[in-house]
Protein backbone atom coordinates (compact mmCIF):
# COMPACT_ATOMS: atom_id res chain seq x y z
CA UNK A 1 0.00 0.00 0.00
CA UNK A 2 1.62 3.47 -0.97
CA UNK A 3 0.38 6.54 0.89
CA UNK A 4 -1.08 9.74 -0.76
CA UNK A 5 1.29 12.40 -1.87
CA UNK A 6 4.21 10.03 -2.39
CA UNK A 7 6.38 10.70 -5.13
CA UNK A 8 8.43 7.37 -6.36
CA UNK A 9 11.33 7.91 -8.96
CA UNK A 10 11.49 4.85 -11.86
CA UNK A 11 12.41 2.37 -11.92
CA UNK A 12 11.66 1.11 -8.40
CA UNK A 13 11.25 -2.34 -7.43
CA UNK A 14 8.66 -2.60 -4.21
CA UNK A 15 7.66 -5.66 -3.31
CA UNK A 16 4.71 -7.44 -2.43
CA UNK A 17 2.90 -6.00 0.91
CA UNK A 18 5.08 -2.85 1.72
CA UNK A 19 3.43 -0.36 3.02
CA UNK A 20 4.71 3.32 2.42
CA UNK A 21 3.52 6.08 4.68
CA UNK A 22 1.72 9.64 3.03
CA UNK A 23 4.11 12.14 1.71
CA UNK A 24 7.38 9.61 0.81
CA UNK A 25 9.55 11.03 -1.59
CA UNK A 26 11.46 7.90 -2.96
CA UNK A 27 14.60 8.09 -5.44
CA UNK A 28 15.00 6.56 -8.65
CA UNK A 29 16.26 2.79 -8.82
CA UNK A 30 15.77 1.99 -5.49
CA UNK A 31 14.31 -1.77 -3.90
CA UNK A 32 12.49 -2.08 -0.82
CA UNK A 33 12.08 -6.00 0.36
CA UNK A 34 8.63 -7.14 1.13
CA UNK A 35 6.90 -6.58 3.57
CA UNK A 36 8.73 -3.58 4.30
CA UNK A 37 7.28 -0.16 6.25
CA UNK A 38 8.01 2.68 5.85
CA UNK A 39 6.48 5.69 7.66
CA UNK A 40 5.13 8.94 6.39
CA UNK A 41 7.43 11.72 4.79
CA UNK A 42 10.32 9.72 4.97
CA UNK A 43 13.12 10.80 2.03
CA UNK A 44 14.53 7.59 0.21
CA UNK A 45 17.93 8.85 -1.76
CA UNK A 46 18.06 7.44 -5.14
CA UNK A 47 19.83 3.74 -5.64
CA UNK A 48 19.31 2.77 -1.89
CA UNK A 49 18.42 -1.13 -1.66
CA UNK A 50 16.14 -1.72 1.92
CA UNK A 51 16.17 -5.49 2.88
CA UNK A 52 13.09 -7.39 3.58
CA UNK A 53 11.05 -6.75 6.74
CA UNK A 54 12.37 -3.86 7.57
CA UNK A 55 10.23 -1.51 9.23
CA UNK A 56 11.67 2.66 8.75
CA UNK A 57 9.81 5.19 11.13
CA UNK A 58 8.47 8.68 10.28
CA UNK A 59 10.29 11.32 8.88
CA UNK A 60 14.12 9.72 8.56
CA UNK A 61 16.10 10.71 5.58
CA UNK A 62 18.52 8.04 3.92
CA UNK A 63 21.03 9.07 1.43
CA UNK A 64 21.28 7.50 -1.99
CA UNK A 65 23.22 4.68 -2.52
CA UNK A 66 22.40 3.28 0.91
CA UNK A 67 22.14 -0.80 1.84
CA UNK A 68 20.10 -1.72 4.89
CA UNK A 69 20.58 -5.26 5.24
CA UNK A 70 17.05 -7.32 6.59
CA UNK A 71 14.84 -7.01 9.38
CA UNK A 72 16.28 -4.11 10.58
CA UNK A 73 14.76 -1.33 12.47
CA UNK A 74 15.33 2.38 12.32
CA UNK A 75 13.39 4.48 14.40
CA UNK A 76 11.64 8.06 13.76
CA UNK A 77 13.62 10.85 12.43
CA UNK A 78 17.01 9.42 11.80
CA UNK A 79 19.37 10.79 9.35
CA UNK A 80 21.40 8.10 7.33
CA UNK A 81 24.17 9.72 4.79
CA UNK A 82 25.08 8.61 1.49
CA UNK A 83 26.43 5.09 0.35
CA UNK A 84 26.06 3.71 4.36
CA UNK A 85 25.97 0.16 4.86
CA UNK A 86 23.53 -1.27 7.59
CA UNK A 87 24.07 -5.15 7.66
CA UNK A 88 20.78 -7.56 9.33
CA UNK A 89 19.26 -7.10 12.38
CA UNK A 90 20.09 -4.14 13.03
CA UNK A 91 18.15 -1.19 15.45
CA UNK A 92 18.88 1.93 15.28
CA UNK A 93 17.14 4.59 17.83
CA UNK A 94 15.24 7.58 17.05
CA UNK A 95 16.85 10.62 15.86
CA UNK A 96 20.01 9.48 15.06
CA UNK A 97 22.44 10.33 12.66
CA UNK A 98 24.58 8.72 10.67
CA UNK A 99 27.49 10.33 8.71
CA UNK A 100 28.10 9.23 5.19
CA UNK A 101 30.08 6.35 4.08
CA UNK A 102 29.62 4.28 7.66
CA UNK A 103 29.15 0.57 7.63
CA UNK A 104 27.55 -0.78 10.82
CA UNK A 105 27.37 -4.69 10.94
CA UNK A 106 24.81 -6.90 11.72
CA UNK A 107 22.41 -7.30 14.88
CA UNK A 108 23.91 -3.97 16.32
CA UNK A 109 22.36 -1.82 18.26
CA UNK A 110 22.50 1.98 18.28
CA UNK A 111 20.75 4.19 20.83
CA UNK A 112 18.21 7.08 20.50
CA UNK A 113 20.00 10.26 19.61
CA UNK A 114 23.40 8.80 18.80
CA UNK A 115 25.64 10.29 15.87
CA UNK A 116 28.24 8.21 13.77
CA UNK A 117 30.79 9.74 11.52
CA UNK A 118 32.70 7.80 9.44
CA UNK A 119 35.28 6.41 9.38
CA UNK A 120 32.49 4.10 11.16
CA UNK A 121 32.93 0.50 11.27
CA UNK A 122 30.50 -0.72 14.33
CA UNK A 123 30.46 -4.79 14.80
CA UNK A 124 28.59 -6.51 17.01
CA UNK A 125 30.30 -7.51 20.24
CA UNK A 126 31.12 -11.35 20.40
CA UNK A 127 31.77 -10.74 24.23
CA UNK A 128 29.29 -12.94 26.42
CA UNK A 129 26.00 -11.10 26.06
CA UNK A 130 25.13 -12.07 29.60
CA UNK A 131 28.06 -10.17 31.02
CA UNK A 132 27.89 -6.20 31.33
CA UNK A 133 30.97 -4.49 30.20
CA UNK A 134 32.92 -2.73 32.81
CA UNK A 135 33.07 1.20 32.99
CA UNK A 136 36.23 0.84 31.10
CA UNK A 137 35.77 -1.19 28.47
CA UNK A 138 32.54 0.89 27.30
CA UNK A 139 34.14 4.06 27.15
CA UNK A 140 36.92 1.97 24.71
CA UNK A 141 33.95 0.64 22.56
CA UNK A 142 32.45 4.04 22.36
CA UNK A 143 36.22 5.45 21.30
CA UNK A 144 36.33 3.03 18.83
CA UNK A 145 32.99 2.97 17.19
CA UNK A 146 32.69 6.84 17.23
CA UNK A 147 29.63 7.01 18.57
CA UNK A 148 28.54 9.37 20.64
CA UNK A 149 25.11 10.92 22.30
CA UNK A 150 24.05 14.18 20.70
CA UNK A 151 21.82 16.05 23.23
CA UNK A 152 18.19 16.33 22.17
CA UNK A 153 17.26 19.69 19.62
CA UNK A 154 14.54 21.78 22.01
Amino acid sequence: MIGRSCVIGAPCVIGPSCVIGSSCVIGRSCVIGAPCVIGPSCVIGSSCVIGRSCVIGASCVIGPSCVIGSSCVIGPSCVIGSSCVIGRSCVIGASCVIGPSCVIGPSCVIGASAAATPPVRAIPSTTNPRRTPSDREFISIMAWCQIVLVPPIP
